[in-house]
């Protein structure tokens, strides 16, 4: 009996625990979760280098759907501002074509219920890699840089904005009117993403608008022919 008694004991007893891990003692390996936003890094190896000397300044990034050329004709065209930087709601003078070195658009600004001219001028372009514009007015000075570099979807574009205010505005540049200014170049990012993906999508859709108009323009001519 005793015999019995100790193997039915064994087999209705639990399973045994494993060993304790001594402190300090890694675990085993497992493998790392990758992040599900994933941000790509810049192709660039620094920031652009500064162009207003004592400024601060904001850089925002995003991969866009086109190729850099295409990207650089239409970020570089005044005409085309108003559809993804909010902020500039016009400009006055500007070719209906992109600005190259040299050229100047002048962007009504308001200040303190009042207004003034902010004349903007083209002082570097190196289509479809760079580009660079400035303005000098009496609330202070600001630098804009593009730059673009061809990615496997379509082109990395980075934006940096340096600003140096005048008198004791300057107070507010390394805070306030920082994070401002990163808000608003974060927000035409995206609304510039979504406007060439628009873009993009109408390109791949005009052959079979082409082919469509085609065939309905040849209808239409055999209806007018019969009437």
């Amino acid at each position: 009996w005793p015999e019995g008694d100790n193997r039915t004991a064994r087999a209705n007893a639990p399973p045994p625990r494993p060993p304790a891990r001594a402190a300090g003692r890694p675990g085993p390996l497992r493998a790392a979760r990758k992040p599900r936003n994933l941000r790509m890094r810049s192709p660039f190896g620094a920031p652009a280098p500064r162009l207003l000397s004592g400024s601060s300044r904001t850089i925002q990034a995003v991969e866009l759907p086109l190729p850099p050329g295409l990207v650089f004709e239409f970020v570089t065209h005044p005409a085309e501002w108003h559809r993804w930087h909010p902020p500039v709601r016009a400009v006055r003078g500007p070719p209906d074509r992109p600005l190259r070195v040299g050229e100047s658009v002048v962007e009504p600004v308001r200040s303190g219920g009042g207004r003034l001219e902010s004349p903007w001028t083209v002082t570097a372009c190196e289509p479809p890699a760079w580009w660079e514009i400035r303005t000098q007015n009496p609330l202070g000075a600001m630098a804009v840089t593009y730059r673009l570099a061809p990615t496997r979807r379509g082109t990395w574009f980075e934006r940096t904005c340096e600003f140096r205010s005048e008198g004791l505005r300057r107070l507010l540049d390394g805070n306030l009117r920082r994070a401002l200014l990163a808000w608003q170049g974060r927000g035409a990012l995206r609304q510039l993403r979504r406007v060439l993906r628009e873009e993009a999508d109408a390109a791949a859709r005009w052959p079979e608008l082409e082919h469509a108009a085609g065939r309905w323009g040849s209808q239409f001519g055999e209806t007018s022919t019969a009437l």
